[in-house]
C-alpha cells in the first residue's frame, strides 16, 4: 500500500483511534525524547514502538480549516509509513533524523512490505507554525515481524535511481544521502541531471561553451581599445573569433572595422550576416546592414533600416518573435526567423517530404485555413531537410499570400543564401517591400539580373507590371 492508499484510511483510523478514546492515551507523550515532540522520527523505549511524522499546512484560496485537516491526515499517513519502514528496516531508519530523513523514509516505504500495526494508538496531533505533527505507538510485543528489501541504505537508493516512478524531488534527496566520489552518486546525478536538463553535457559542449566565454573577453577587451589603436582592436577581434567563428559580438565587431576602417564592404556585409546567424545579433545586425548599404549607396538600406526600427524587446521585429515563438517545436525554422534568412548555408538540396504534397495543396489553396496547412507540411519539410531552398521560398509565399509580408522576409532571404540568382524569391522579396511601402528596395530585388533574364512567366509578369 503507497502513501496515497494511507491517506485514503486516515480519515476512518482517526475516527476509530478516537473512539476507542486512545487518542490521548497515556503515558504522557511529554516523557518522550524531546528530539520527537520537533521533528520527525522514530524511538523506543521497553514497552512501546513509537513514531512521529509531520505535514506542511497549505492553505488554499483561504480554506485555513481545510487545509489544518488535510494536513492531520498526511501527518498521520506520514506516520505510519514512518512506521513501515523503520519495522521493515531498522537498520537504515536510525541513521535517518529529522525533516528530509521522514522525506526518505516516505519515498523508500512503499518498496517494502505492507504491515498491520496491532494495538495502535493515536497519542498526539498538534500544530507547530505550519507543520502539523502526529505521534502514535504500537505495543512492542505485538510488532510485526518486518522483511527489509534493501542490505544498506546504498541499495535503497539505488533502486530508487532505477525506478520509473522517481521523482526530480527523490533524486535530488537520494542524491544528498549518497556519498560524494561514489558511483551511486554518479548514477543519482546523472540522473537528476537528465530529469533536469534532458541529457548530460559532453565535453564538445561545454569546450564551446568556455571558447565563447574566451571569446567574449576578449570581445569586451576589443570594445575598450581607444579609437587611435584599431590594429590592437582587430588584433583581439581575430583572436575571439578563432576561439568561436559565429560569435556574434565579434563578427559585429569586425564587421564594423570593415565597413568604417577598412572600407571593404564586402566582408563587412559577409561578417554583419555571420553575426546574424545564431538569432542573438539580429539587432545589432539589422542596423550594420543598414550602414553598410548606405555606405555603398545600396537601395537596400531601407529594408534593413525599416526592419531595425521594428525591433521590440527581444531585439528583433516583434511579428518574428512572436512567430518563433509559435514555432518551438521546429527549431530550425524558428532559427532562420530569428537569424533573419542568415542561419542556413552551403548548397542547395531537394526537399524532404511532405514537400510534394504540400506544392499540391498551395496550387489547390482557396483559403487562409488552406495556406496554413499547406505552412505546416512546409515547416515539417523544412526540419527535415534545411538546405532545401524551394521549401523557405514556399514557407515565405504562404506568408506573403497570408497578408504578412513582413513576416516573410526571412525566408525568401534564407532561400537566397542558400541559392544566389533565384528568381522566384527575389521577386518575392520585391514584392514583400512593395507591400510595406519600401519602394526603392522593391526595384532593388527587381533590378536584379536574375529577375531581368528570368524565364518564368510568373516572374516576368512581376517586372511588366513594375515596369508599366
Amino acid at each position: 500500500m503507497g502513501i496515497l492508499s494511507l491517506l485514503k484510511n486516515c480519515v476512518l483510523l482517526l475516527a476509530g483511534l478516537l473512539m476507542a478514546g486512545q487518542a490521548l492515551a497515556a503515558p504522557s507523550w511529554q516523557s518522550l525524547p524531546e528530539e520527537l515532540l520537533s521533528q520527525p522520527g522514530t524511538w523506543q523505549d521497553n514497552i512501546y514502538a513509537y513514531a512521529v511524522g509531520s505535514a506542511e499546512i497549505q492553505v488554499y484560496a483561504g480554506r485555513a480549516g481545510k487545509a489544518e485537516e488535510l494536513a492531520r491526515k498526511k501527518s498521520l499517513a506520514h506516520t505510519l509509513a514512518r512506521f513501515r519502514f523503520s519495522l521493515n528496516c531498522p537498520a537504515i531508519e536510525k541513521n535517518l533524523h529529522n525533516m528530509k530523513g521522514e522525506q526518505l523514509s516516505l519515498l523508500l516505504a512503499p518498496a517494502t512490505p505492507e504491515l498491520t500495526l496491532s494495538g495502535l494508538s493515536l497519542l498526539r496531533q498538534w500544530r507547530q507554525k505550519n507543520t502539523m505533527f502526529t505521534l502514535a505507538r504500537v505495543p512492542r510485543a505485538q510488532l510485526p515481524t518486518g522483511n527489509c528489501p534493501f542490505v544498506d541504505l546504498d541499495q535503497a537508493l539505488a533502486v530508487y535511481s532505477h525506478s520509473s516512478e522517481a521523482t526530480t524531488t527523490g533524486l535530488n534527496l537520494c542524491f544528498n544521502y549518497a556519498r560524494p566520489y561514489t558511483a551511486l552518486a554518479k548514477k543519482l546525478g546523472d540522473r537528476l541531471t537528465n530529469h533536469l536538463f534532458g541529457s548530460t553535457p559532453n565535453y564538445n559542449q561545454l569546450l564551446q561553451q568556455n571558447r565563447f566565454h574566451r571569446a567574449s573577453l576578449l570581445i569586451a577587451e576589443a570594445s575598450s581599445k581607444q579609437p587611435e589603436n584599431p590594429e590592437a582592436r582587430l588584433a583581439n577581434i581575430k583572436k575571439a573569433l578563432n576561439l568561436s567563428p559565429f560569435h556574434p559580438q565579434a563578427n559585429l565587431q569586425l564587421a564594423g572595422y570593415y565597413r568604417e576602417i577598412d572600407q571593404r564592404h564586402g566582408l563587412a556585409r559577409l561578417t554583419a550576416r555571420r553575426a546574424m546567424a545564431d538569432g542573438t545579433g539580429l539587432e545589432q545586425g539589422l542596423v550594420e546592414m543598414a550602414e553598410i548599404c548606405k555606405a555603398t549607396g545600396s537601395a537596400e538600406e531601407g529594408i534593413w533600416r525599416y526592419l531595425s526600427q521594428q525591433s521590440g524587446t527581444e531585439g528583433q521585429p516583434q511579428e518574428w518573435q512572436a512567430e518563433s515563438e509559435l514555432l518551438q517545436q521546429a527549431p530550425i525554422t524558428s532559427l532562420v526567423i530569428m537569424s533573419g534568412g542568415q542561419a542556413i548555408s552551403g548548397e542547395s538540396m531537394a526537399p524532404a517530404p511532405p514537400f510534394q504534397q504540400a506544392v499540391q495543396l498551395y496550387q489547390q489553396s482557396s483559403s487562409d485555413d488552406d495556406l496554413l496547412k499547406v505552412l505546416a507540411l512546409l515547416v515539417e519539410s523544412a526540419e527535415k531537410e534545411p538546405k532545401a531552398t524551394q521549401t523557405w521560398n514556399l514557407i515565405g509565399a504562404c506568408y506573403r499570400n497570408l497578408g504578412r509580408p513582413l513576416m516573410a522576409l526571412p525566408f525568401f532571404w534564407q532561400a537566397v543564401n542558400l541559392q544566389p540568382d533565384f528568381d522566384l524569391a527575389l521577386t518575392n522579396l520585391a514584392l514583400c517591400s512593395q507591400s510595406l511601402g519600401l519602394a526603392k528596395a522593391s526595384s532593388y530585388y527587381l533590378d536584379h539580373p536574375a529577375v531581368q533574364n528570368s524565364s518564368n512567366p510568373w516572374v516576368a509578369s512581376i517586372r511588366q507590371k513594375q515596369v508599366q
